[in-house]
């Protein structure tokens, strides 16, 4: 069986901190496998900057390191990416009644050991909350990627790949949340990820 046809993990822990009334700044890392919490094949460490324009927009900016194996074994050699990152994002929320919905934009630079590349990304998430307290919500989300580097534009598709994911999100105290569900990704190259399936777990902690 293809290593894309196992259910393999998608883990995330979010740190965010608050510093000023509009300012936050926010740490991640992920770790994933392409079967199920067996062959970790990836991980990343990011942090950023957060600014609140409006009560409904913010932007930030940020900066990562990522990382992909090959597959077959935990972090199997040889190297496949090894990548440093730099982001802005604008995020946009709106309420239509009890339905939550967020636009986020995402400007990438990307920098490889021999090469730079730039990609948009665009995200569109939707929360339903299923109790009055909104400690439990029902989540669904789909992003869209889309390479914009000089190379893709002459020789292959613009959009590179697609990520759609569903669950659910648990609060049950204000500075801790957790979410879980189902990502489903298709990648037009499989350059970054040769899994299609995955079982995600978000821990989100404010301090």
């Amino acid at each position: 069986m293809l290593h894309s046809q196992y259910l393999g993990t998608w883990n995330v822990l979010q740190l965010k901190h608050k510093f000023q009334k509009d300012w936050s700044i926010n740490g991640e890392t992920q770790l994933r496998s392409l079967s199920f919490y067996k062959q970790f094949h990836y991980y990343e460490f990011k942090a950023s900057i957060q600014k609140q324009l409006t009560k409904d927009c913010g932007v930030s900016l940020g900066a990562g390191k990522y990382n992909t194996f090959s597959s077959g074994g935990n972090f199997n050699k040889p190297q496949v990416a090894n990548e440093i990152r730099f982001t802005a994002q604008v995020f946009l929320s709106q309420r239509v009644k009890k339905l939550e919905i967020e636009n986020r934009y995402r400007f990438e630079l990307r920098k490889f050991p021999s090469a730079f590349k730039f990609r948009v990304r665009y995200r569109l998430g939707l929360a339903y909350p299923i109790l009055k307290d909104g400690k439990i919500k029902l989540t669904l989300a789909n992003e869209f990627f889309s390479s914009i580097s000089a190379y893709t534009l002459a020789s292959q598709s613009i959009f590179e790949k697609n990520r759609l994911s569903f669950g659910m999100q648990l609060k049950p105290i204000d500075n801790l949340q957790f979410s879980a569900g189902y990502l489903r990704q298709y990648d037009t190259r499989n350059f970054d990820e040769t899994g299609k399936h995955f079982f995600q777990l978000v821990t989100t902690i404010t301090l």
